[in-house]
C-alpha cells in the first residue's frame, strides 16, 4: 500500500510507524547489490572475536527500510528524499524485527519540505539501534 499524504496534512507532530524484518533474502540481496563482504558482515568467527553474537547487518539495510518508508508510508507517493543523516547506536542482526517510527518535526511551507525524525527500534533486541533526521520534499499531486 502506498500512502499519498499532502503537504498540508503533514503538521508538526504527525507520526507513522511500520515494521520491517531483516530476512535472509534481504541480507543476501544487499550483499549482491553492494558487494560489501566486510568480515564483520559475513564471517561469524570474526564477529564473535569482536564481541558480537553474530554477523552485524549492514547499515545500508536500514537505509533501504527508510527509503521504503518515505516513498510508501510517509509522505508516500509525492515524496522526494532530499537528505538523510542516520546515527547508529547498536547493531542489528539477521531476523531482527525493526520498528521505524517517524514524526514530522519541522515544516518549510515556502518549499513544501518537511523534516522527519526517525527512530529505529529493534524489537527483537529490545533497544533503539539508530536514529535519523530526514528532509523530504512533498511534490504536488
Amino acid at each position: 500500500m502506498m500512502n499519498d499524504f499532502r503537504f498540508d496534512e503533514l503538521v508538526i507532530g504527525f507520526e507513522r510507524k511500520e515494521l520491517y524484518r531483516i530476512t535472509p533474502e534481504i541480507y543476501e540481496k544487499f550483499i549482491q547489490i553492494s558487494g560489501d563482504v566486510n568480515p564483520l558482515h559475513v564471517d561469524q568467527d570474526h564477529a564473535e572475536r569482536n564481541s558480537f553474537p553474530s554477523v552485524v547487518m549492514h547499515g545500508g539495510i536500514l537505509h533501504g527500510f527508510l527509503s521504503h518508508f518515505v516513498g510508501m508510508i510517509l509522505p508516500g507517493k509525492n515524496a522526494i528524499l532530499l537528505s538523510c543523516e542516520i546515527r547508529y547506536s547498536k547493531p542489528n542482526f539477521l531476523l531482527d524485527e525493526i520498528e521505524l517510527a517517524a514524526r514530522v518535526s519541522e515544516r518549510a511551507e515556502e518549499h513544501q519540505i518537511v523534516n522527519l525524525d526517525f527512530t529505529f527500534r529493534n524489537l527483537t533486541q529490545a533497544y533503539v539501534g539508530a536514529r535519523a533526521r530526514v528532509q523530504v520534499g512533498v511534490l504536488k499531486a
